[in-house]
This record gives structure tokens, sequence and C-alpha cells, in this order.
């Protein structure tokens, strides 16, 4: 199993955020993909603090379903910007990783 680390700028916004994305996402995603989540939830350190975590590939796929689903909620417009700036910026740092896992694996 493949890990990658991304940095984030405050876990504890991320928490919430990635909470109510969770929330509203749950019925798009499967059941395995709501457990990746939770997992990956549970990770999150309770700082404000800045802080690198580890995420695992498959973690790092559920996570960014439920960001993408999210975004196209009526829900997303409900939540403050920095909440929803805090899912983008993990979504960028998610995908950064993830392109190039699967353009070395098409090399290969």
């Amino acid at each position: 199993m493949s890990t990658m680390t991304v940095r984030v700028a405050n876990p504890f916004l991320l928490r919430g955020s990635l909470e109510v994305a969770l929330e509203v996402a749950r019925m798009d995603l499967a059941i395995a993909e709501v457990e990746a989540v939770r997992g990956f939830l549970t990770t999150l350190p309770h700082s404000v603090r800045p802080a690198d975590l580890s995420i695992a590939a498959h973690e790092a796929r559920a996570v960014l379903l439920a960001i993408r689903y999210f975004a196209h909620s009526r829900t997303r417009y409900w939540l403050r910007e920095e909440m929803v700036a805090a899912l983008r910026d993990l979504e960028c740092a998610l995908l950064r990783p993830l392109r190039e896992a699967a353009e070395s694996d098409d090399q290969e």
C-alpha cells in the first residue's frame, strides 16, 4: 500500500470541513470509500498549527471523491469560505502525488 504526505495548514479547520463534505457526499460514495474518509479523519490532529499528514492512496482517492461530490452540492455555498478553501487546498495537495503515481505506473 502506497502512502503520501500532505501539508495541511489548519488540521482542525480541515476536520470540520471534511466532516461536512463527507456527510453531503456519503450517499454517492461506496461504503469502503466512506470508511476510508472516516479513517483519514481520525488521523487529523486536533490542532490549528500546520501539520504534515500521511495518507494512503486509497484514502486519498476516497477523500478526493468526497470533495468533488461536495463541490457540486448546494451545501458548499453555505459553508464558510475558509472551510471551502481548506478542502480546495487538500484537493490540490492530493492531486499532485496521485497524478505522479499514475504517470509512473503508465511508464512501467
